[in-house]
């Protein structure tokens, strides 16, 4: 299987001659001044204009595709970290109390209930007790 370096290093390398491609001194002439091409020139234009390898669409094609997969990655990472968490949660040591204490549907009330009776310890009876 062909390494995902390698088939982005092919991709860049079948666009590296774009960077080549200069405008011919007569391009900027015909650019920067009214005068209309010549024949020759006007025919010369064309098949560059006609070219299909230096169409944008293929190019941003390109991008379109590495943007969808890089969403694509994105999604499976955000998936493979909450199933991290997921599985972390499951080693948390909360999941060590005995069962009654982590049950997220047990009634606490009736704890409440149970300690009322219960006298709040005052500060003076803690410091008597350490005596």
């Amino acid at each position: 299987m062909t390494s995902t370096k390698t088939l982005l290093d092919d991709l860049l390398d079948r666009y590296t001659y774009i960077s080549s491609i200069t405008r011919s001194p007569q391009l900027s002439t015909l650019v920067n001044t009214n005068n209309a091409p010549l024949p020759f020139q006007a025919a010369q234009l064309k098949s560059l204009v006609a070219d299909p390898s230096l169409k944008t669409s293929q190019v941003q094609y390109e991008i379109y595709v590495l943007e969808w997969a890089t969403e694509s990655l994105e999604e499976h990472a955000s998936h493979l970290g909450a199933i991290t968490r997921d599985y972390e949660r499951a080693l948390s040591p909360i999941h060590c109390l005995p069962g009654p204490c982590r049950d997220p549907h047990r009634d606490l009330s009736l704890d409440m209930r149970r300690l009322q009776h219960l006298q709040p310890i005052s500060p003076l009876r803690v410091q008597r007790l350490r005596d």
